[in-house]
């Protein structure tokens, strides 16, 4: 009998260390974390401030962070996130466009560089893996008088509350 009991309450506690991972699992929040040797950012329509965002030379992965307490990291192949971004699910970027940050440097005049920091929303990625580039459409955040900027070393922080399947999906 008190074998059963210990059975009993060991079930108990791994069903509730389950309950308690999903339920942090299902409150996690996710920067992903997306590089490129260059960006280009070019205004498409000022009334609307629409932007055309092109990356070449994007990293073959997507690295991804969480929030406490979980702190989840890892990567996921490039393709494999936008095949998933463009799933149209519910929680996908597809229905809910993530907010960014495109951070990285601006060469200008005479070797100088200057540091580059654009809050946007991205929409409608297009990732041609052939050639290793990928665009989006873009809308700035804020207020911005950019009609166009090149960067090097880019970098897109990602922000989102999205949970990619190689994790905890």
């Amino acid at each position: 009998m008190l074998n059963l009991k210990k059975l009993f309450h060991t079930s108990m506690l791994i069903c509730l260390a389950f309950y308690i991972n999903f339920a942090y699992a299902s409150n996690l929040q996710f920067v992903f974390i997306q590089s490129a040797q260059t960006a280009h950012l070019t205004m498409v329509d000022k009334k609307s401030h629409s932007y055309l965002l092109t990356m070449k030379m994007v990293s073959p992965v997507v690295h991804y962070i969480s929030d406490r307490p979980q702190r989840i990291a890892g990567a996921i192949l490039t393709s494999q996130f936008y095949k998933t971004w463009n799933a149209g699910t519910a929680d996908s970027f597809q229905k809910d466009s993530p907010n960014v940050s495109l951070v990285g440097i601006e060469p200008i005049k005479n070797h100088q560089v200057k540091r580059v920091i654009l809050p946007m929303v991205l929409s409608n990625p297009q990732y041609h893996q052939n050639k290793n580039e990928i665009s989006y459409q873009v809308k700035l955040l804020g207020s911005s008088n950019v009609t166009q900027v090149s960067i090097n070393n880019a970098i897109l922080f990602i922000d989102s509350d999205w949970c990619p399947s190689c994790c905890c999906g």
